[in-house]
């Protein structure tokens, strides 16, 4: 009899744990599948962007582009072709690029073009990995797993943080220390609407978002490029795009997209640019550069660094009359 009593009573104790469970796991829950009602407005471009390659899309698709923010608010797909997507995302580099490419490759057959590029830090150090890349599980582990581990090879500092071990296991089992501050203050589910509005307005730019405004800024102070230094780790993750780029019968066409009249290159920043277009294009003869052309004002701009839509049709149009064949 004490023997049923005590099963009784460890049964109880079960039961009572597994429903003081229940909020803790519906709470996770929602944090692995509610995305968009509560992460911030950056998630829909990611989501849209991951959709995008893992959907088959039965080689309607000739020409990709793939960079940074700056490369986004950039190239206007609808102003190039039917075929033309823009698959540039805020913050990313040459790492980013190579695995949205390699994952679009997995679900599609090979576009005929790719644009490249980046603003210079994209060739420096990763700005987003931590706050964008894994926090939104943009990758599979296994690329994630293999980024970190040539990471290591490189010594590539601006990944390898302290703790960066524990950081990604954080982000990879969706750890509600990471996610609790944006579920608070996104309160739930009151950024659903923001969020999909977004989506839709990426749906219908075929990718582009950041150039959608015709604001600008006639006072800047002046910035002054002296040296264009590239890292090794992130020269390795281009030569690798470019390699995959080869290997699937796409030819890669890298740019330096142009910068603001504040914005001063020096003649040895120069020589550096094209030093190094010049030695990426003697690693893969199939690359094609297109240096930034002159002609852009304060009125091109939203910002510093960003196309507005004036700017974005401009540049559009210039590559479109540049390679021709590339969009017939």
């Amino acid at each position: 009899m004490n023997i049923f009593m005590r099963m009784r009573k460890i049964i109880k104790m079960i039961a009572l744990g597994v429903i003081a469970l229940i909020p803790a796991i519906a709470v996770w829950l929602y944090i692995i599948y509610g995305g968009m009602y509560y992460l911030d407005e950056e998630y829909p471009y990611e989501l849209w962007n991951k959709n995008f390659c893992q959907t088959d899309h039965n080689g309607s698709v000739d020409v990709l582009i793939l960079g940074d923010s700056v490369v986004n608010a950039s190239i206007l797909p609808e102003y190039l072709s039917d075929g033309t997507y823009n698959l540039s995302l805020g913050g990313t580099t040459p790492i980013e690029a190579y695995y949205i490419l390699k994952e679009y490759l997995e679900y599609n057959e090979a576009p005929k073009v790719c644009y490249i590029g980046f603003a210079d830090a994209g060739y420096i150090s990763d700005q987003n990995l931590y706050t964008r890349v894994l926090y939104f599980h943009r990758f599979s582990y296994e690329d994630e797993k293999e980024l970190f581990s040539i990471a290591e090879e490189y010594n590539a500092e601006s990944i390898l943080i302290d703790g960066y071990l524990d950081e990604w296991k954080q982000y990879r089992f969706w750890s509600p220390s990471k996610y609790l501050p944006a579920l608070f203050n996104g309160g739930f589910n009151a950024r659903f609407d923001t969020n999909m509005a977004n989506y839709q307005a990426i749906e219908e730019h075929k990718g582009s978002y950041l150039s959608l405004t015709d604001a600008y800024e006639l006072e800047a102070e002046e910035i002054e490029y002296t040296s264009f230094p590239v890292n090794e780790y992130y020269d390795y993750y281009m030569k690798r795009l470019l390699d995959l780029c080869v290997e699937n019968g796409i030819t890669p066409r890298v740019l330096m997209v142009p910068m603001r009249p504040n914005v001063v290159c020096t003649m040895d920043y120069i020589a550096d640019c094209y030093k190094y277009l010049v030695t990426l294009q003697e690693y893969c003869p199939q690359m094609t550069y297109y240096y930034r052309p002159e002609g852009f004002g304060y009125e091109d701009f939203a910002d510093v660094w960003h196309m507005n839509w004036n700017g974005a049709v401009k540049y559009t149009q210039l590559i479109k009359e540049t390679y021709p064949e590339d969009f017939e």
